[in-house]
């Protein structure tokens, strides 16, 4: 212990790296290693981090050392890191016939395994985080490769002539409308001496991180000018006063990555050059949110791998672009040429696709045309209709759906606005998509739902909107819910049955709080949203919804929505004893809590937009028996 200096993340660092071998000899190459000779000082516990990178693959150091790229506590994602890896060419082919990401993936488990990178979940998934420490650890190792530059360190850093890769880290005070402070003037000047001091031309990095103001921008331009070689650029918080620096990008042909990203607001346009990149395998456009319209001819990138989009942006004739994992919108035309159905045919690598408009396919020989069920890497699919399109065909609806089926290994489908009568065989009768995790159904007008109970993966069911559902099947059983007059009848099951399903959304309240259907979920459901949109006012649930929402004794979060007539939550909400958030939005008739209580595992009260005084009183009444309380108007 003498060695770790007391500290637990070098307690955590060397066991890991210890329990990769248990060996006496491996032990004691670890004790008696020179690297323990390095310490300087009673806390210094670099040493020890550094013995666990030494045992590292070098694949891995290449990894983990990337990382000085960014700044200090960022958290990062994983296709960020992955990216940036491909980009780099660190990742190669194990001829095992994984993909670079699966390569990726098991590099950053593995850093995450031996303890450089520690998992923290985030509202957008799952994130990572690195120790101060191992982040310093990082730019130290790295030092002849890499350097990370801000105004702290621009001055002092000492940069090797061997640096390839290069990051700048504009802090929130050095974004100044005036440009007038002296020691956001030093930086700049000091910027403006890189040149000078690192050879620019063999630059293979350059990532900025923070806003630009317009000189900074003249700065960044003028270097990325002289930047020919580069493999990677990232730009993700582009102004509309430093869009000129997008049009210095017309040398840059070996790029492998770009991000480009822009502040919310702005109108800042792609630069038209992008389309000239031929070695671009990664164009992240997840943070832009500038002018939409994409160079035409970008099909041109045929070695193109993933393209990130949050903006409604389709590709013309995208079925050039063969090698191509990602299409989350593709808006089918056929009266343009280029978006017709047949340019999906050749798109055999796609995991996620996104096909929007189905109601211009007419015919099932042009759906067909799209062959979805030969992309055997499918993960995830969303077939769309437009739910304000002027004419429905219900007949030739449904033809098209049955014409669009997926391979058998899909784990994510989301189906919206179909107006066929009802589900397609192939996720029906004749289901073949059985290894299905998560469907949702969006203003379908289907009058059955399919069989929950052949998918034995699903563990996310979301349904929005379907007014005319009349059967829910689980396995041989059927349930009978709504019907078109409002009445509801039950029947009962006769088989035992379980589910796997986790998180059930839906605004069929009514037909969903239901003996059968509840027991069914009982033991799997932990998340439960409901939402009120019927027409028929609804100012108290039933004796019999109140039993059937006591069954779901497995959940941990339950909302009610939109429920704008209820004047009084369900009873006996104390009974779900693993409840640990309760969520009211918008239902302002609800005038006070139930009267038997709340379950004592409540951990989070989320009260909001009921405007009733009196409720939001009765909630903050509880602060202390429940840690989080929110009440807002």
């Amino acid at each position: 212990m003498e060695k770790l200096k007391g500290s637990p993340l070098a307690a955590k660092t060397v066991g890991r790296l210890l329990r990769r071998d248990l060996s006496l000899r491996h032990w004691r190459r670890v004790l008696e290693s020179k690297e323990w000779e390095m310490q300087t000082g009673v806390n210094d516990i670099m040493p020890a981090l550094k013995l666990s990178y030494d045992n590292l693959p070098f694949h891995q150091q290449q990894c983990f050392s990337s990382s000085a790229l960014f700044p200090e506590d960022h958290m990062y994602r994983t296709t960020e890191l992955i990216n940036l890896w491909i980009g780099l060419d660190i990742l190669q082919p194990d001829g095992r016939n994984q993909t670079l990401e699966d390569i990726g993936l098991s590099y950053l488990n593995d850093l995450v395994t031996h303890g450089f990178f520690r998992e923290e979940g985030t509202w957008a998934g799952l994130g990572y985080v690195m120790h101060d420490l191992l982040h310093d650890l990082a730019l130290k190792v790295a030092s002849h490769d890499y350097v990370s530059l801000h105004r702290s360190n621009v001055g002092s850093v000492k940069i090797q002539q061997s640096i390839r890769h290069l990051s700048i880290i504009i802090d929130d005070d050095d974004y100044d409308y005036d440009d007038d402070t002296m020691s956001v003037e030093i930086f700049k000047s000091q910027l403006r001496n890189l040149k000078t001091r690192l050879k620019v031309k063999q630059l293979h990095t350059l990532m900025i991180f923070g806003v630009m103001s317009k000189s900074f921008a003249k700065i960044f331009g003028d270097l990325v000018r002289e930047a020919n070689a580069l493999r990677v650029l990232h730009l993700v918080d582009i102004s509309s006063s430093v869009e000129s620096i997008l049009h210095t990008f017309s040398e840059i042909v070996h790029l492998r990555y770009l991000c480009l990203g822009t502040m919310y607001g702005s109108q800042v346009h792609l630069p038209l050059t992008i389309s000239r990149f031929y070695h671009l395998r990664i164009l992240d456009l997840g943070s832009w949110y500038g002018c939409r319209d994409l160079p035409k001819d970008l099909s041109n990138l045929e070695k193109l791998r993933h393209f990130y989009s949050q903006s409604d942006s389709n590709i013309h004739n995208v079925g050039k672009l063969k090698l191509l994992e990602e299409l989350t919108v593709f808006r089918v035309n056929k009266e343009s040429e280029g978006f017709e159905p047949k340019q999906l045919e050749n798109l055999t690598e796609l995991r996620e696709l996104g096909i929007y408009n189905l109601e211009n396919i007419h015919t099932k020989e042009d759906a067909a045309k799209a062959k979805l069920i030969e992309k055997n890497y499918l993960e995830r699919l969303t077939l769309d209709w437009d739910s304000e399109r002027s004419n429905i065909e219900p007949d030739v609806e449904a033809v098209i759906l049955e014409s669009l089926q997926p391979p058998r290994y899909l784990e994510g489908l989301r189906i919206g606005g179909h107006g066929g009568p009802s589900c397609p065989t192939w996720l029906g009768d004749n289901l073949t998509v059985e290894a299905l995790k998560s469907l949702h159904l969006i203003g379908v007008s289907w009058k059955c739902l399919p069989s929950l109970g052949k998918m034995w993966g699903l563990d996310t069911l979301i349904l929005k909107h379907i007014a005319a559902i009349k059967e829910f099947v689980i396995e041989q059983r059927q349930v009978l819910l709504q019907q078109d007059e409002g009445d509801q009848q039950l029947v009962s099951p006769t088989e035992a049955c379980s589910s796997k399903l986790q998180v059930l959304r839906s605004d069929d309240t009514m037909g969903l709080l239901a003996t059968p259907i509840c027991s069914f979920l009982s033991s799997s459901l932990t998340e439960l949203k409901l939402r009120w949109i019927n027409k028929i006012k609804m100012e108290r649930f039933s004796k019999e919804q109140e039993d059937a929402l006591h069954l779901l004794t497995s959940l941990q979060q339950l909302k009610f929505s939109n429920f704008r007539e209820l004047q009084h939550l369900p009873t006996g909400l104390h009974k779900l004893t693993n409840l640990q958030r309760l969520e009211v939005d918008y239902c302002p008739a609800v005038r006070s809590l139930p009267n038997d209580g709340l379950p004592k595992s409540l951990q989070e009260l989320d009260v909001h937009h009921c405007f009733n005084e009196e409720l939001k009183q009765q909630c903050i009444g509880l602060l202390g028996t429940i840690p989080n309380i929110r009440t807002e108007y």
